[in-house]
This record gives C-alpha cells, sequence and structure tokens, in this order.
C-alpha cells in the first residue's frame, strides 16, 4: 500500500511540476486565456488528490477487510453496541458511496467539447466549463473525505 502512495506522490509532484512549466510558458496577453490555463492546473491538482484519497480508501478497506476475516476464522464475538455502531456507520458509508457514484461520468460529459473550445478559441465558455468540473471534483474530494472518515471510525472500532 506504501508503494501506491509513493507512486501516485511522484505522478502528482511530475504533473504539477509540468503543469506549472505548461502554464508559465504559454501565457499570453488574453487575460481569459489565462485564467482558462489556470484553471487546468487546478483541475490536474485536484484530479491527482482525489486519487491520493482514493489510494488512503482503498488502504483503509484492507485492513478492515483482513480484520474482519480474522474475527471470522477466530471466532470472536461483538458486542451488540459495537454491532449497532459498525450498522450505522455501513449506511452512512452506502449512503456516501451512492452519492459518490451519482457524480460519475458527470466530468466526462463536461470535457466531450472542451477541444472544440481550445480550437475555436472560446476561453470564456472554456474556462466556465472548467470551473464547473473543479466544482464536481470538490464535492467528489468532500465526498471520499467522508468515506475515508467513516472508514477510519470502522477500522477503530473493530478488534
Amino acid at each position: 500500500m506504501k508503494k501506491i502512495t509513493l507512486t501516485l506522490l511522484s505522478i502528482t509532484l511530475f504533473l504539477l511540476v509540468g503543469a506549472l512549466s505548461v502554464s508559465a510558458v504559454g501565457e499570453s496577453n488574453n487575460p481569459l486565456r489565462a485564467d482558462a490555463r489556470a484553471k487546468v492546473v487546478e483541475l490536474r491538482e485536484n484530479r491527482l488528490e482525489n486519487k491520493l484519497i482514493w489510494a488512503s480508501n482503498v488502504e483503509l478497506r484492507t485492513q478492515i477487510k483482513l480484520k474482519l476475516i480474522d474475527i471470522k476464522n477466530n471466532e470472536i464475538i461483538l458486542d451488540e453496541s459495537i454491532k449497532t455502531q459498525l450498522t450505522t456507520l455501513t449506511t452512512d458509508l452506502k449512503a456516501k458511496y451512492t452519492a459518490l457514484k451519482d457524480t460519475k461520468g458527470d466530468i466526462q460529459a463536461l470535457s466531450t467539447g472542451i477541444k472544440a473550445l481550445i480550437e475555436a478559441k472560446d476561453w470564456a465558455t472554456l474556462k466556465t466549463t472548467y470551473e464547473a468540473i473543479i466544482a464536481i471534483q470538490l464535492t467528489r474530494n468532500g465526498l471520499l473525505h467522508e468515506i475515508n472518515d467513516l472508514l477510519t471510525q470502522i477500522n477503530n472500532l473493530l478488534p
């Protein structure tokens, strides 16, 4: 799991440096174009942050799975209060995953016309499109943080 995290961090740094150098080199006198480029950098940063959060999510789910296997193999009996808490947390977790799933495909739908906007040099519409994508990314980012918080609580409840 640490290899995945380190790999994602190195990819993040690589892409961030590349994005910053591209945006610094290609600045023009058009402020709308500069704003659109700045939004691209923010978009890439958010995408990488979401991937890092997702990697943490996978690691937490793996830890929980291993603990559940251990509980089953050792026939450990959980208290009713812990079972109730786990049921509540699991219900909340399913709701968060459903909300996350509802945003799936929204970014792709917005991204379909980006190439045409760049070719048409419609920087205002492009900036608006990027802002809409960033809003979706931030929503997903918040949901992923909430999911990780719930997974951490579940992991802490299990013996």
